[in-house]
Protein backbone atom coordinates (compact mmCIF):
# COMPACT_ATOMS: atom_id res chain seq x y z
CA UNK A 1 0.00 0.00 0.00
CA UNK A 2 0.84 3.36 -1.05
CA UNK A 3 1.23 5.89 1.85
CA UNK A 4 3.59 8.87 0.62
CA UNK A 5 -0.11 10.52 -0.74
CA UNK A 6 -1.62 10.55 2.63
CA UNK A 7 1.62 11.30 4.51
CA UNK A 8 2.63 13.94 2.46
CA UNK A 9 -1.24 15.34 2.76
CA UNK A 10 -0.56 15.71 6.61
CA UNK A 11 2.40 17.11 6.63
CA UNK A 12 1.03 19.83 4.65
CA UNK A 13 -1.41 20.90 7.00
CA UNK A 14 0.46 20.53 10.73
CA UNK A 15 3.85 22.09 8.58
CA UNK A 16 2.84 25.60 9.19
CA UNK A 17 1.48 25.36 13.02
CA UNK A 18 4.68 22.99 14.04
CA UNK A 19 6.46 26.13 12.63
CA UNK A 20 4.55 28.19 14.67
CA UNK A 21 5.07 26.68 17.62
CA UNK A 22 8.83 26.09 17.36
CA UNK A 23 8.86 30.09 16.38
CA UNK A 24 7.11 30.65 20.09
CA UNK A 25 9.20 27.70 21.82
CA UNK A 26 12.69 30.04 20.68
CA UNK A 27 11.24 33.19 21.69
CA UNK A 28 10.07 31.82 24.86
CA UNK A 29 13.99 30.71 25.72
CA UNK A 30 14.91 34.10 24.44
CA UNK A 31 12.62 35.82 27.38
CA UNK A 32 13.47 33.30 29.86
CA UNK A 33 17.47 34.42 29.48
CA UNK A 34 16.49 37.84 29.55
CA UNK A 35 14.77 37.74 32.57
CA UNK A 36 16.95 35.92 34.34
CA UNK A 37 20.03 38.86 33.07
CA UNK A 38 17.94 41.23 34.15
CA UNK A 39 16.59 40.12 37.38
CA UNK A 40 20.59 38.91 38.19
CA UNK A 41 21.57 42.65 37.42
CA UNK A 42 18.94 44.39 39.71
CA UNK A 43 19.80 42.40 42.38
CA UNK A 44 23.67 43.23 41.99
CA UNK A 45 22.22 47.15 42.13
CA UNK A 46 19.99 46.30 45.26
CA UNK A 47 22.72 44.89 47.27
CA UNK A 48 25.26 47.35 46.33
CA UNK A 49 22.77 50.43 47.25
CA UNK A 50 22.12 48.24 50.73
CA UNK A 51 25.75 48.11 51.31
CA UNK A 52 26.66 51.66 50.99
CA UNK A 53 23.60 52.45 53.08
CA UNK A 54 25.26 50.25 55.34
CA UNK A 55 27.99 52.44 55.63
CA UNK A 56 26.04 56.19 55.24
CA UNK A 57 23.04 55.50 58.13
CA UNK A 58 25.98 54.67 60.34
CA UNK A 59 27.31 57.73 60.31
CA UNK A 60 24.36 59.11 61.15
CA UNK A 61 23.04 60.13 57.49
CA UNK A 62 19.26 59.52 57.20
CA UNK A 63 17.35 56.96 54.31
CA UNK A 64 16.03 59.09 51.56
CA UNK A 65 12.31 58.85 51.28
CA UNK A 66 12.69 58.10 47.30
CA UNK A 67 15.47 55.74 48.05
CA UNK A 68 13.78 53.61 50.46
CA UNK A 69 10.36 53.63 48.56
CA UNK A 70 12.42 52.36 45.82
CA UNK A 71 13.76 49.49 47.93
CA UNK A 72 10.51 48.45 49.20
CA UNK A 73 9.26 48.43 45.62
CA UNK A 74 12.38 46.26 44.35
CA UNK A 75 11.92 43.83 47.14
CA UNK A 76 7.96 43.00 46.22
CA UNK A 77 8.71 43.28 41.61
CA UNK A 78 11.91 40.91 42.61
CA UNK A 79 9.81 38.16 44.18
CA UNK A 80 6.95 38.46 41.28
CA UNK A 81 9.74 37.76 38.60
CA UNK A 82 10.80 34.95 40.34
CA UNK A 83 7.40 33.61 41.03
CA UNK A 84 7.10 33.44 37.05
CA UNK A 85 10.81 31.58 36.68
CA UNK A 86 8.96 28.91 38.65
CA UNK A 87 6.14 29.22 35.76
CA UNK A 88 8.16 27.93 33.01
CA UNK A 89 7.56 24.99 32.33
CA UNK A 90 4.28 24.44 33.71
CA UNK A 91 2.35 24.66 30.52
CA UNK A 92 -1.23 23.65 32.45
CA UNK A 93 -0.89 27.39 33.83
CA UNK A 94 0.23 29.12 31.16
CA UNK A 95 -0.11 29.03 27.74
CA UNK A 96 3.26 29.30 25.64
CA UNK A 97 2.07 32.92 23.66
CA UNK A 98 0.42 34.50 27.31
CA UNK A 99 3.72 33.45 29.56
CA UNK A 100 6.11 35.44 26.87
CA UNK A 101 4.09 38.77 26.99
CA UNK A 102 4.08 38.02 30.73
CA UNK A 103 7.50 37.34 30.75
CA UNK A 104 8.49 40.46 28.37
CA UNK A 105 6.24 42.88 30.38
CA UNK A 106 7.97 42.20 33.54
CA UNK A 107 11.66 42.67 31.65
CA UNK A 108 10.45 45.78 30.78
CA UNK A 109 9.17 46.75 34.38
CA UNK A 110 12.88 45.43 35.60
CA UNK A 111 14.62 47.44 33.57
CA UNK A 112 13.21 50.63 34.56
CA UNK A 113 13.63 49.86 38.37
CA UNK A 114 17.22 49.17 37.41
CA UNK A 115 17.41 52.90 35.57
CA UNK A 116 15.72 54.26 38.46
CA UNK A 117 18.58 53.03 40.97
CA UNK A 118 21.32 54.27 38.23
CA UNK A 119 19.55 58.15 38.15
CA UNK A 120 20.47 58.41 42.17
CA UNK A 121 22.91 61.28 42.81
CA UNK A 122 22.99 60.51 46.98
CA UNK A 123 21.01 57.97 49.10
CA UNK A 124 20.47 59.41 51.83
CA UNK A 125 20.13 63.25 53.73
CA UNK A 126 23.13 64.72 55.19
CA UNK A 127 22.85 64.56 58.85
CA UNK A 128 23.36 67.75 61.00
CA UNK A 129 26.37 68.70 62.90
CA UNK A 130 25.96 66.97 66.19
CA UNK A 131 23.96 69.00 69.01
CA UNK A 132 25.93 70.00 72.27
CA UNK A 133 27.81 72.35 74.18
CA UNK A 134 31.14 73.90 72.92
CA UNK A 135 33.21 74.03 76.17
CA UNK A 136 35.88 76.73 76.83
CA UNK A 137 39.33 74.70 75.75
CA UNK A 138 43.37 75.37 77.05
CA UNK A 139 46.43 74.90 75.25
CA UNK A 140 46.99 70.86 75.55
CA UNK A 141 50.10 70.18 77.90
CA UNK A 142 52.55 67.96 76.59
CA UNK A 143 51.61 68.00 73.35
CA UNK A 144 52.56 64.82 72.43
CA UNK A 145 51.43 62.40 75.15
CA UNK A 146 48.21 64.12 75.34
CA UNK A 147 47.48 64.55 72.09
CA UNK A 148 48.37 60.32 71.88
CA UNK A 149 45.63 59.69 74.41
CA UNK A 150 43.36 62.14 72.49
CA UNK A 151 43.54 60.19 69.35
CA UNK A 152 43.09 56.85 71.12
CA UNK A 153 39.78 58.01 72.48
CA UNK A 154 38.53 59.34 69.15
CA UNK A 155 39.29 56.02 67.58
CA UNK A 156 37.16 54.14 69.91
CA UNK A 157 34.36 56.90 69.38
CA UNK A 158 34.65 56.24 65.69
CA UNK A 159 34.88 52.45 66.17
CA UNK A 160 31.90 50.13 66.26
CA UNK A 161 32.83 47.69 68.85
CA UNK A 162 34.08 49.49 71.54
CA UNK A 163 30.76 50.96 73.62
CA UNK A 164 32.81 52.60 77.39
CA UNK A 165 35.44 54.13 77.60
CA UNK A 166 37.17 54.91 80.66
CA UNK A 167 39.71 58.06 80.50
CA UNK A 168 42.16 57.14 83.91
CA UNK A 169 44.67 59.07 85.73
CA UNK A 170 45.76 60.63 88.75
CA UNK A 171 44.38 64.16 89.80
CA UNK A 172 45.31 66.66 87.61
CA UNK A 173 46.71 64.46 85.16
CA UNK A 174 44.59 66.18 82.20
CA UNK A 175 41.79 64.12 81.63
CA UNK A 176 39.50 66.75 81.85
CA UNK A 177 41.66 68.55 79.43
CA UNK A 178 41.36 66.13 76.86
CA UNK A 179 37.90 65.04 76.96
CA UNK A 180 37.28 68.62 76.67
CA UNK A 181 39.06 69.34 73.06
CA UNK A 182 36.96 65.58 71.90
CA UNK A 183 33.92 67.36 73.49
CA UNK A 184 34.41 70.16 71.12
CA UNK A 185 36.16 68.10 68.19
CA UNK A 186 32.96 65.88 68.41
CA UNK A 187 30.48 68.92 67.75
CA UNK A 188 32.51 70.34 65.00
CA UNK A 189 33.72 67.66 62.67
CA UNK A 190 31.67 64.82 62.86
CA UNK A 191 27.99 64.15 62.37
CA UNK A 192 27.96 60.28 63.62
CA UNK A 193 25.93 61.72 67.25
CA UNK A 194 22.96 63.32 67.44
CA UNK A 195 23.57 64.46 70.62
CA UNK A 196 26.86 64.96 72.85
CA UNK A 197 26.04 65.55 76.13
CA UNK A 198 28.59 66.63 79.00
CA UNK A 199 28.05 66.44 82.32
CA UNK A 200 30.41 66.87 85.68
CA UNK A 201 29.80 64.60 88.40
CA UNK A 202 31.78 64.94 91.42
CA UNK A 203 32.68 62.77 94.24
CA UNK A 204 28.87 63.05 95.64
CA UNK A 205 26.69 61.42 92.71
CA UNK A 206 23.40 63.37 92.34
CA UNK A 207 20.94 62.08 90.01
CA UNK A 208 18.73 64.92 90.40
CA UNK A 209 21.56 67.13 89.34
CA UNK A 210 22.55 64.80 86.40
CA UNK A 211 19.02 64.45 85.19
CA UNK A 212 18.44 67.71 85.03
CA UNK A 213 21.61 68.71 83.12
CA UNK A 214 21.49 66.27 80.51
CA UNK A 215 17.87 67.45 80.35
CA UNK A 216 19.00 71.15 79.34
CA UNK A 217 21.66 69.58 76.64
CA UNK A 218 18.55 68.11 75.06
CA UNK A 219 16.79 71.30 75.51
CA UNK A 220 13.91 69.83 77.06
CA UNK A 221 12.75 69.66 81.25
CA UNK A 222 10.88 67.96 83.92
CA UNK A 223 8.18 68.80 85.66
CA UNK A 224 9.21 69.76 89.24
CA UNK A 225 6.28 67.09 90.45
CA UNK A 226 8.58 64.09 89.16
CA UNK A 227 10.68 61.47 91.11
CA UNK A 228 14.10 60.18 90.06
CA UNK A 229 12.52 57.29 89.24
CA UNK A 230 9.86 58.81 86.23
CA UNK A 231 12.65 61.26 85.21
CA UNK A 232 14.89 58.36 84.46
CA UNK A 233 12.30 56.98 82.65
CA UNK A 234 11.37 60.14 80.65
CA UNK A 235 14.94 60.48 79.92
CA UNK A 236 15.35 57.01 78.70
CA UNK A 237 12.90 57.82 76.44
CA UNK A 238 13.86 61.34 75.42
CA UNK A 239 17.36 59.33 74.36
CA UNK A 240 15.50 55.98 72.85
CA UNK A 241 16.00 57.23 69.23
CA UNK A 242 19.10 59.58 69.38
CA UNK A 243 22.56 58.27 68.43
CA UNK A 244 24.60 60.10 71.20
CA UNK A 245 27.71 60.29 73.41
CA UNK A 246 27.61 60.63 76.98
CA UNK A 247 30.73 62.45 78.61
CA UNK A 248 30.80 61.62 82.45
CA UNK A 249 33.56 64.11 83.95
CA UNK A 250 35.23 63.50 87.45
CA UNK A 251 33.56 60.24 88.13
CA UNK A 252 34.21 58.62 91.55
CA UNK A 253 32.20 56.01 91.97
CA UNK A 254 30.10 53.82 89.50
CA UNK A 255 27.09 55.38 88.47
CA UNK A 256 23.66 53.49 87.41
CA UNK A 257 23.01 53.92 83.80
CA UNK A 258 19.81 52.48 84.62
CA UNK A 259 19.15 54.91 87.58
CA UNK A 260 19.49 57.97 85.67
CA UNK A 261 17.76 56.91 82.55
CA UNK A 262 20.55 56.54 80.31
CA UNK A 263 19.94 53.90 77.91
CA UNK A 264 22.89 51.19 77.91
CA UNK A 265 25.09 51.93 74.99
CA UNK A 266 25.25 49.01 71.92
CA UNK A 267 25.98 48.40 68.83
CA UNK A 268 22.66 48.77 67.57
CA UNK A 269 21.94 51.89 68.86
CA UNK A 270 25.32 53.30 68.31
CA UNK A 271 25.78 55.34 71.34
CA UNK A 272 29.23 56.10 73.65
CA UNK A 273 29.69 56.54 77.11
CA UNK A 274 33.03 58.64 77.86
CA UNK A 275 33.97 58.93 81.64
CA UNK A 276 36.81 60.64 83.27
CA UNK A 277 38.03 59.07 87.11
CA UNK A 278 40.88 58.18 89.17
CA UNK A 279 39.66 55.42 89.72
CA UNK A 280 40.30 52.23 87.84
CA UNK A 281 38.03 50.09 89.94
CA UNK A 282 35.39 52.86 88.58
CA UNK A 283 36.19 51.66 85.37
CA UNK A 284 36.48 48.10 85.60
CA UNK A 285 32.99 48.26 87.46
CA UNK A 286 31.71 50.01 84.48
CA UNK A 287 32.71 47.87 82.00
CA UNK A 288 35.01 50.75 80.16
CA UNK A 289 37.74 49.87 77.27
CA UNK A 290 40.79 51.88 79.71
CA UNK A 291 42.88 55.08 78.33
CA UNK A 292 45.36 55.44 81.00
CA UNK A 293 46.37 59.17 81.07
CA UNK A 294 49.96 59.45 82.36
CA UNK A 295 51.74 62.21 83.56
CA UNK A 296 54.16 64.09 81.40
CA UNK A 297 57.80 63.31 80.68
CA UNK A 298 60.76 64.92 82.23
CA UNK A 299 61.11 66.45 79.14
CA UNK A 300 57.75 68.17 78.87
CA UNK A 301 57.30 69.03 82.26
CA UNK A 302 60.34 71.17 82.26
CA UNK A 303 58.92 72.82 78.93
CA UNK A 304 55.75 73.58 80.34
CA UNK A 305 57.21 74.96 83.90
CA UNK A 306 59.36 77.37 81.83
CA UNK A 307 57.16 78.99 79.69
CA UNK A 308 54.30 78.75 82.46
CA UNK A 309 56.81 81.17 84.53
CA UNK A 310 58.02 82.81 81.76
CA UNK A 311 61.66 82.61 82.90
CA UNK A 312 64.63 83.06 80.76
CA UNK A 313 67.49 80.45 81.51
CA UNK A 314 69.87 82.11 79.61
CA UNK A 315 69.71 85.43 82.15
CA UNK A 316 69.89 83.29 84.60
CA UNK A 317 71.50 79.43 83.69
CA UNK A 318 71.40 78.11 87.55
CA UNK A 319 67.85 78.30 87.44
CA UNK A 320 67.69 75.17 85.65
CA UNK A 321 68.43 72.99 88.25
CA UNK A 322 65.83 74.36 90.40
CA UNK A 323 63.22 74.36 88.00
CA UNK A 324 63.94 70.72 87.62
CA UNK A 325 63.41 69.93 91.30
CA UNK A 326 59.97 71.75 91.47
CA UNK A 327 58.70 69.94 88.42
CA UNK A 328 59.64 66.84 89.85
CA UNK A 329 58.36 67.75 93.67
CA UNK A 330 54.97 68.75 91.12
CA UNK A 331 54.88 64.43 89.94
CA UNK A 332 54.85 66.02 86.41
CA UNK A 333 51.19 66.76 86.56
CA UNK A 334 50.25 69.64 84.33
CA UNK A 335 47.84 70.98 86.77
CA UNK A 336 50.40 71.22 89.71
CA UNK A 337 52.95 72.51 87.42
CA UNK A 338 50.88 75.39 85.92
CA UNK A 339 49.26 76.77 89.07
CA UNK A 340 53.42 76.55 90.57
CA UNK A 341 54.77 77.83 87.46
CA UNK A 342 52.61 80.87 87.41
CA UNK A 343 52.92 81.57 90.77
CA UNK A 344 56.81 82.10 90.07
CA UNK A 345 55.70 84.20 86.88
CA UNK A 346 58.60 86.94 85.63
CA UNK A 347 60.51 85.72 89.17
CA UNK A 348 64.65 84.97 88.60
CA UNK A 349 65.28 85.24 92.37
CA UNK A 350 66.94 81.92 93.02
CA UNK A 351 65.72 82.74 96.66
CA UNK A 352 62.26 83.21 96.04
Amino acid sequence: MDFAGPIFEILKCIGPPLCKYVEHHSKLDEYKKNLKRVLGELNNQKEEVEMRLGVECRLGKSLKYEVKNWLDNIQMIVHDAENIECTFGKGKCFSRARLAKLVDKKIQELKEYYQKGSSFTSLVIEAPLASGIILPTTKLAGETTAKKDMEEIWGYLMANEIKKIGVCGMGGAGKTTIMTHVNDRLLKETIIFYNVIWVTVSQTVDLIKLQKEIAVVLKENFKEAEDVKRRAGMLSEMLRRRRFTLILDDVWEKVSLEELGIPEPTEENGCKLVITTRSLDVCRLMGCKLVQVKPLSEKEALELFFKKAELDILKVPTLSEIVELMAEQCASLPLAIVTVASSMKGEHDIHE
